[in-house]
């Protein structure tokens, strides 16, 4: 297991967020992921449009993984409604 650093960006509405956070929970948990901490980072503004949106909502999430199990969850990610941007970082121990 390794630690990440997990960065989605939402749809600013908080039906929206709420809709993602959980959705991204969900698929967290059914990877086997543990969430260490999660931060509501709020509203900000793009440099430019992602997905016809021009400000999103932020939440970062600090999670121990397993690194195979990354792919699928970015895959889930990539196909998913309510989730507009997502970046993993793998945190140096």
């Amino acid at each position: 297991m390794r630690t990440y650093e997990l960065t989605t960006i939402f749809k600013m509405s908080d039906e929206e967020f709420s809709k993602g956070k959980e959705f991204v929970s969900a698929e967290l948990e059914k990877a086997g992921a543990t969430i260490k901490s999660q931060e509501d980072k709020g509203i900000r503004e793009f440099a430019y449009p992602i997905k016809k949106e021009k400000r999103g909502r932020y939440l970062y999430l600090e999670t121990e993984l397993n690194p195979a199990k990354v792919i699928d969850l970015e895959r889930a990610f990539l196909l998913s409604d309510s989730v507009l941007k997502f970046l993993f970082v793998k945190k140096e121990s």
